[in-house]
Order: structure tokens, then sequence, then C-alpha cells
């Protein structure tokens, strides 16, 4: 009987050991169901706000906004340099912007072969305009000086192929174009109306006069020249 009874209180003994082991692991299972519970509802908050920062990126669309600002504060910024009679400002703010890299195959590129380039890049926008004003001849009045821009070639030198001043007319046909924000117009080759070469000259140094960056440009272009 005493063998009994004491394999009797082993066994009650690890019965209560694990009931124990039990009670020990369903805590552990409820703190984690309730952890769970927690971190489920947290996710669905998150999900929430998530929705919630999509919808007001949808609406207020930043990126086109500060594009829209950037536009806003340039064009501010014209208007007060033009009021404000910042010429050189204006001309450095424009400059700023323009990527020269497309002219130089070599760094070490001579000015007058970039000033070339230049005026061909230019040149070579007016001819096309030109071409395609001439498809429709009857609505144009200048047509003589449409005809003359659109066989000018590309110039190779600033002397002898600058002299019949069709390249130039170009030049600030295109110039004036793209400072005042509008289309290429034939009224601009004004000049090219003149046969007569000095008065061609005469009437190409005036219309150069408008787009001079500065009151010292000015006096660098004479007829003669």
């Amino acid at each position: 009987c005493s063998e009994v009874d004491r394999q009797a209180s082993v066994l009650a003994n690890k019965i209560t050991e694990v009931e124990m082991e039990n009670q020990e692991q369903q805590r552990i299972l409820e703190e984690s169901l309730a952890a769970g519970a927690e971190l489920k509802e947290k996710c669905m908050v998150e999900q929430q706000e998530l929705s919630r920062l999509k919808q007001i990126w949808s609406d207020t669309q930043p990126e086109l906004l500060l594009q829209v600002l950037a536009q806003s504060l340039e064009l501010f910024f014209s208007l007060v340099v033009r009021q404000a009679g910042l010429h050189h400002l204006e001309v450095k703010h424009r400059l700023a912007k323009k990527d020269i890299r497309p002219l130089l195959d070599d760094p070490s590129t001579a000015a007058e072969t970039v000033l070339m380039r230049w005026i061909n890049v230019a040149v070579t926008k007016a001819r096309a305009h030109c071409e395609e004003l001439l498809g429709d001849m009857s609505k144009e009045e200048n047509q003589d000086a449409l005809i003359l821009v659109a066989r000018q070639e590309e110039i190779q030198n600033l002397d002898a192929d600058l002299s019949d001043g069709v390249a130039l007319s170009a030049l600030y046909a295109m110039i004036k174009a793209e400072r005042e924000q509008k289309g290429f117009s034939v009224k601009d080759l004004i000049a090219l109306s003149e046969v007569d070469p000095e008065l061609r000259s005469v009437q190409l140094c005036y219309c150069l006069l408008e787009i001079s960056p500065s009151e010292r440009a000015k006096c660098l272009l004479v007829p003669q020249e």
C-alpha cells in the first residue's frame, strides 16, 4: 500500500506540474493573441492613414503645384526686372538657363566658332518657319523676305556671309519671337524689305537695337559694319 501511495503522490505531483505549465502556456498564448490583435488594429490604422495621405497627394498634386509656383516666381522676377530697368540682370538670368554644351565639341573651341554655330541654329529654325509660310504665300505680304531666308545657307564666317543682312535678320526674328514668347513673324524681317544694301544695314541696326541687352551693347554695331 505504501508503494502505491508513493506512486500516486508522484503522479499527482506530475499532474500538478503539467497543469501549472499548461496555465503558463495559456497565459503566454493569451498575451500573444492580445499583442496580435493590437498589431492588427495598428495595421488597420496605418492603412487608413496611408489611404488618407494618398488622397491628399492626389488632390494637391505637389509636383504640379511646385512647377506652377516656379513658373509664377520666374514670371514675377522677369516683370520686376523689366519694370526696374535691370536689363543686365535679366540677361544673366536668361543666360544662366542656357546650355551651350551642344555647341561645344571641344572645350577649347574659339568664341567665334560658338557664335557662328549659335547663328546657324537660329537661321535653321527661321528657314524652316519661312518654308512653312511659303506653303501658303497668299497670306504673307513680304514674300521676298521669306524667300531670302528660305534660301539662306549656314554661315561659314562672320564677315562676308553676314554682309547681306539675311542671316542677321533671321537671327533678329528668332530672338524677338523667343523674347516676346510669340510665334515667328514675317513682320520681324522688315529689314529685308529694303533692296539697297546700305538702307538694309541701317534698318537692321535699328532692329538689333531693340534686342540689345544693355545700353553699352547698343554702341557695338553700326551700319558700316
